[in-house]
């Protein structure tokens, strides 16, 4: 898709009044204006041809807050009131635009915010630092009275898209994970489209141990999430495949996060409790990767593994994830590493945390806060509408919604 700016405003010439016989002659007067038509309507019809608008989603933006822009202007306004749904959120070095229509949600603009804050600051305290520096982040309402889903892009400029009801309460919207997992895929390398567990894994993982880790959830909370989603993960019946090969939405995303439960606990035995998966992964934004740079999968894993100096994501992999992989993420694989976690269910969603067991420290590393202090700034409103929207998207990231067999 090809950029494309929004045209900038002029001023309109000052009325001629009747007697006024200044300036060009009817005749030219008319060749100017058919030339000029001709060429606006050859530039239009190369437009519609080359950026169709069901490609181009940020097409509905621009009159919305062009015109609000202009109305503001108008009316001797400093800045955009909350109903315009244009806020630049700053944090740990990354900065993000929020566009939404604050109209359209029963929770008032201040809440879409602080909700948008508060992810990004639970994204970057996994990360260390926000993962791009820059972010257009789109929030569009649907019916219903929750978070439905999200995707993320980013070639070549990150975009995010989250999906919310309508009637979606504050403390809904509040306790949601959706943001974390979508920003926590613009850490991540692009690569092919047969590895998606991959992408989805990482974030199903992180988005609970970000948000334990910034202290929006209790450890308690995020290991009850995660023995909770991850029990739909595992393998059943005897036709698996392998995470490369699987058609099972499930097996994707808690599948995905299972494997990464795995190698964090691994990671930090082998290292002594020294590193983690975290580290591994800040190894990818360290050696430029991120979800607008495309990288062969084997790079992805090898860079992770010299992190953190241990042929860990490698060798899981190959026994446990590539296609046809001899090994299997099953219940009783998983509910070993429970077990040594200290990780003890009581009800459906709740556990009770053991320090005893075995892997224990492991466990408390996990979710610790990290020690580096993290340069965070507030909310703050955008004063001018934007004068340029350019998007092209790589394969949609979704979240939370079965998908039809790719």
């Amino acid at each position: 898709m090809s950029v494309n700016d929004t045209p900038s405003s002029t001023r309109p010439d000052k009325k001629r009044g009747p007697g006024d016989r200044s300036g060009p002659g009817k005749l030219v007067r008319f060749v100017r204006f058919t030339a000029a038509a001709t060429v606006g309507a050859v530039f239009v019809v190369i437009g519609h041809a080359l950026l169709p608008i069901d490609d181009f989603p940020w097409f509905d933006d621009f009159p919305t807050i062009e015109s609000n822009a202009k109305h503001a202007e108008r009316e001797g306004q400093a800045k955009l009131a909350d109903r315009d749904g244009l806020r630049t959120v700053n944090v740990a070095g990354g900065r993000i635009d929020l566009v939404y229509q604050a109209d359209d949600f029963d929770v008032p603009a201040e809440t879409l915010a602080k909700w948008i804050h508060q992810s990004a600051v639970a994204t970057s305290t996994y990360f260390g630092r926000f993962p791009v520096r820059r972010v257009v982040i789109r929030l569009r309402a649907v019916d219903g009275d929750d978070v439905t889903g999200g995707s993320a892009t980013a070639a070549p400029d990150p975009r995010i898209t989250i999906n919310i009801g309508r009637r979606t309460s504050a403390r809904t919207l509040l306790a949601d994970s959706t943001a974390v997992h979508e920003m926590t895929h613009l850490a991540i390398p692009d690569h092919a489209e047969r590895h998606l567990w991959f992408h989805e894994g990482i974030a199903t993982y992180v988005e609970t141990i970000a948000r334990a880790q910034s202290g929006l959830i209790s450890p308690e909370v995020a290991w009850g999430e995660l023995a909770y989603g991850m029990s739909s993960g595992v393998a059943e019946g005897g036709d698996e495949r392998g995470l490369d090969d699987t058609e099972i939405w499930d097996r994707r995303y808690w599948g995905g996060a299972i494997f990464f439960l795995m190698a964090d606990v691994e990671i930090r035995q082998r290292t002594s409790g020294r590193l983690g998966l975290q580290d591994a992964l800040r190894g990818l934004q360290s050696g430029g990767g991120d979800l607008s740079s495309h990288w062969e999968f084997s790079r992805i894993l090898r860079t992770a593994d010299d992190v953190v100096g241990a042929d860990v994501l490698q060798s899981l992999y190959r026994r446990m994830a590539r296609g046809g992989a001899s090994g299997r993420i099953d219940g009783d694989t998983l509910a070993q590493v429970w077990r040594d976690l200290g990780v003890v269910p009581t009800t459906r969603r709740s556990v009770r945390l053991d320090d005893g067991a075995p892997l224990a420290a492991a466990r408390l590393a996990i979710i610790a806060k990290p020690s580096a202090p993290l340069l965070v700034e507030a909310p703050r409103k955008v004063l001018e509408g934007r004068t340029r929207q350019a998007r092209t998207s790589s394969w949609p990231v979704l979240m939370r919604q079965p998908e039809a067999v790719r």
